[in-house]
């Protein structure tokens, strides 16, 4: 059996990374190159963030500022899908800006 043949999944994939990297380079200092970083950025920072909380909270007694952290660590964990979702339109207006040039 053939260990080089590529699958078209793992070829799209490969494609990919390369082609935001340039987007993004191409398009620097446009409010959808900031859009895209802080989007996603920001849902990176927010991942980080929801699981130390809830890490402390697991490791404290059980009393209130357990209870607080880990409803906080939810409303962090549930900030990340509008992040993510914000970072992916900014990264598609960025695509088709640069198809338009």
């Amino acid at each position: 059996m053939n260990s080089n043949h590529k699958s078209e999944e793992d070829e799209i994939w490969e494609g990919l990374y390369p082609r935001i990297a340039s987007l993004v380079k191409q398009n620097k200092w446009t409010w959808e190159f900031f859009g895209v970083v802080f989007g996603f950025g920001g849902a990176l920072f927010l991942i980080i963030l929801g699981f130390e909380l809830d890490i402390i909270a697991w490791l404290l007694a059980p009393n209130e500022i357990t209870l607080l952290l880990k409803k906080i660590s939810l409303v962090v964990f549930l900030l990340v899908l509008p992040m993510m979702i914000g970072g992916s339109h900014s990264l598609d207006l960025l695509e088709r800006n640069s198809l338009d040039l």
